[in-house]
């Protein structure tokens, strides 16, 4: 056996040789054998055409018959083995004559782990993408560049941009108005010093206001965005409506209680006795003078208080 045989013979990795025209096999090593099922015997009376599933073997042919460079790269394509269970290959051809025959030497390595694994890791992608577009939060990814790299259904909604035209686009271009707002400088902290960041924010661009948490990532960061206006609008409410109950405090604990006091000090005075006792007469205009001070004060508070005037 000469040295060149030895090689292919006792290479590590499953070879063959078959004819370029016929696609006869001309030669298989012991690695080939073993990962094939078949006898050298078996093997030698295939076609390489047989090792592929039926469904693929037109594509086979077909890029079979085209020009390649002498060493060439045919990618990941499906072979089947004696038993018929499939499996995927990546094949690398280099030309050669063999035994005066034009034909093709083929490395034929086992990637059927590497494909099931690029094959759970898409499941798993599909998944992590399946629970981003179905939650209420707005997400979207940043590179290093500020470019997002992916945006949700609802970081849609809220920024009100369709994921096409935003998808690779640096984001302070996109909404210059914030370039030197709080809402960059969060979250180019984030950016720059790798840490977790959670901030409320008013959107000026779209007259929002957002509540964010920023995330670092290996390629950027991990934004999620709640619309939190109507909030914010409630919020500011209850401040206002707080306010106005401090105000009415203040007038019913200061101005009130003033011609309360002296109303009730002024019917200490009537003569309850004597109807018809004068003094009686300016008791009574005094608390009438009291009564409409009061009502002022009444009227002042419900108009603290968002009502409408008395009538």
């Amino acid at each position: 056996m000469t040295y060149y045989r030895r090689l292919f013979e006792e290479s590590p990795a499953p070879l063959f040789i078959y004819d370029r025209h016929t696609y006869a096999f001309l030669a298989v090593n012991e690695m080939a054998l073993r990962q094939y099922g078949y006898t050298r015997s078996e093997f030698l009376s295939l076609r390489v055409d047989q090792i592929r599933p039926e469904e693929d073997r037109d594509a086979f042919i077909a890029a079979n018959e085209r020009d390649t460079p002498h060493q060439f790269d045919f990618g990941i394509w499906r072979h089947v083995r004696k038993d018929g269970s499939l499996f995927h290959a990546h094949i690398y051809t280099s030309n050669t004559v063999f035994e005066g025959r034009e034909a093709l030497s083929v490395c034929a390595l086992n990637v059927e782990e590497k494909v099931e694994a690029e094959r759970e890791l898409a499941r798993k992608n599909e998944e992590i993408r399946s629970i981003l577009e179905s939650i209420t939060d707005g997400f979207m990814t940043l590179d290093r560049d500020w470019n997002i790299t992916y945006i949700n259904h609802a970081a849609e909604r809220i920024l009100r941009r369709e994921r096409a035209s935003v998808m690779g686009h640096n984001i302070w271009e996109l909404f210059p108005e914030v370039r030197n707002s709080s809402f960059h400088r969060h979250n180019k902290h984030a950016l720059e010093h790798r840490v977790t960041v959670q901030f409320k924010e008013y959107f000026a661009p779209l007259d929002i206001w957002t509540s964010v948490n920023v995330y670092p990532t290996p390629d950027g960061l991990a934004v999620y965005l709640v619309d939190v206006t109507e909030q914010e609008r409630h919020m500011e409410q209850i401040r206002r409506q707080n306010q106005k109950l401090k105000e009415i405090a203040r007038i019913q604990s200061h101005e009130v209680r003033g011609p309360l006091s002296n109303i009730m000090g002024l019917t200490t005075l009537f003569n309850v006795d004597d109807p018809f006792d004068p003094i009686n007469a300016d008791v009574i205009t005094m608390v009438r003078g009291e009564a409409e001070k009061l009502d002022v004060m009444v009227r002042k508070i419900s108009r603290n208080a968002g009502e409408g005037p008395f009538t």
